[in-house]
């Protein structure tokens, strides 16, 4: 009893699993052996299967990548932030998350355009640092 028990909800699991397995697949064609001659066959497809796809209206957002990579030598870290979210841009747009992928490009227009201002602030504090402190320095001769 407890063996078919186990029989059965085996059954049922690999039942379970072949309903609901994504996407659909083709049949396998079918090999027949009839004389000593191998004939193949076509399985025919399911009549019923439909496809939606989701309509794309406009084309994606700006993605910012080009400027993100730049940013990305002005300020590592803010570069890579910005270079994250420019590449999430498409792949949300293609999921049909448009909202998301304005976001996302937003996002990484913000943080590659801090990240460039960042160091732009850097260069000229460490030059402005340096012409004082040649300044400053004394003269041995």
């Amino acid at each position: 009893m407890q063996c078919q028990r186990k029989i059965n909800l085996t059954l049922l699991i690999f039942q379970a699993q072949l309903y609901t397995a994504y996407p659909p697949q083709q049949p396998a064609p079918q090999v027949i052996i009839h004389n000593n001659q191998v004939q193949q066959q076509q399985a025919a497809a399911p009549a019923n299967i439909t496809i939606v796809r989701s309509v794309q209206t406009g084309s994606p957002p700006n993605n910012y990548l080009c400027l993100s990579i730049f940013s990305f030598f002005c300020c590592f870290i803010f570069g890579i932030v910005a270079i994250i979210h420019a590449a999430m841009v498409n792949s949300y747009w293609r999921e049909g998350r448009h909202n998301e992928a304005r976001q996302a490009a937003s996002k990484a227009r913000g943080f590659a355009i801090a990240a460039v201002v960042f160091g732009i602030v850097i260069i000229v504090l460490n030059v402005v640092f340096r012409v004082v402190a040649a300044q400053n320095q004394p003269d041995y001769y």
